[in-house]
């Protein structure tokens, strides 16, 4: 299977880690208003799904038992090759030819979402319950300006079907504060939408322009210390969002990866839901334990082991080659408001 350009990286293991890396796709097609990458990197380029499957088999041997697929934009993958390909194809032929480690998702712009991802994400047990989906506003004239490709009411679609079909799933969201033509009203508009969302945890950017890219071309209209303000109410916003995620995770059963990390005399691990457990320190590092949430507390879940997780779990059945993933959303309904 052909691509547009190599992405040469092969990477065998991450001594001292028990979570590894997988490039999976370079370059941006997109072209945001903020955004340097498209120049800096190049169009998005694929890496063929055997060399996937190939690295991610290395790493499993190497003792890893969760693999993040990373790059710039993932939910293009396989766009690029010949024939075509998808993310949900690469991931269903992970999951039946790589036995062992559980997968997780880097960064999904929104626009990646398709019927056979979530399918995939809620039936797996292979596959981490997290997405991070990049909201960057709530306000709708400000993500025109952006150049986003969705309106805050699709956006809110997305979030709320991933939220109803895959119980328990932690989401992150991006925010950019202080782009131009921000103002106070706009910015209110993404704080309650975003107190709105079930959304799990923010990471939270003060605009900066960049040259080169479209915004660096249109003056500026937030003061420094207004975008700092604004930065930190939406993550003050950010951290509760994620004390009432983790508080409603107390009592439930979580599947954890061991790290070798300490905090307090504990063992500290993640959860396939994005969650910091610690655990006894007797834990063997880069094992994947089943625990139970006793309590919320210092930012972490404390757990008390239940037993180990089976290390290899049977894979779904693979999404049929297609070249396209089809959106699970149709009919975006639009919002009244044409700033909401």
């Amino acid at each position: 299977m052909g691509k547009a350009s190599a992405i040469p990286l092969k990477v065998s293991g991450f001594p001292e880690r028990s979570r590894a890396f997988l490039k999976v796709q370079d370059g941006c097609d997109r072209r945001c208003a903020y955004c340097i990458v498209p120049l800096a990197r190049g169009p998005s380029r694929s890496r063929p799904p055997e060399d996937v499957v190939e690295e991610a088999r290395r790493l499993a041997v190497a003792g890893h038992m969760e693999v993040v697929l990373t790059g710039v934009d993932i939910g293009s993958y396989g766009k690029d090759l010949i024939p075509p390909s998808s993310l949900p194809e690469l991931l269903s032929s992970l999951l039946e030819e790589v036995e062992g480690p559980r997968f997780r998702l880097s960064s999904l712009e929104p626009m990646g979402l398709s019927e056979e991802l979530l399918e995939l994400i809620s039936s797996s047990e292979r596959l981490c319950r997290h997405l991070h989906l990049p909201l960057q506003s709530g306000d709708g004239e400000v993500l025109r300006a952006m150049g986003r490709p969705y309106s805050p009411g699709e956006y809110r679609e997305w979030i709320e079907e991933v939220h109803r079909r895959v119980p328990d799933i932690c989401i992150g969201a991006d925010v950019i504060v202080g782009f131009p033509g921000e103002d106070e009203v706009a910015f209110l508009n993404t704080l309650r939408f975003l107190e709105e969302l079930p959304i799990s945890y923010l990471h939270v950017f003060p605009f900066s322009p960049r040259p080169g890219t479209e915004a660096w071309k249109v003056p500026e209209t937030v003061e420094h210390g207004e975008k700092k303000e604004r930065a930190k109410l939406l993550r003050e916003l950010g951290d509760e969002k994620r004390r009432e995620f983790y508080m409603g995770l107390v009592g439930k059963e979580l599947e954890v990866l061991v790290e070798d990390r300490r905090i307090g005399g504990r063992k500290v691990g993640l959860s396939d839901n994005y969650v910091r457990v610690a655990v006894d320190p007797e834990e063997r590092t880069g094992h994947i334990i089943r625990v139970r949430a006793l309590r919320s507390e210092g930012g972490l879940l404390v757990g008390a082991r239940l037993g180990p997780c089976a290390q290899i779990l049977p894979a779904p059945e693979p999404v049929q080659a297609s070249g396209s993933s089809q959106p699970f959303l149709r009919g975006w309904p639009r919002p009244r408001d044409s700033r909401l």
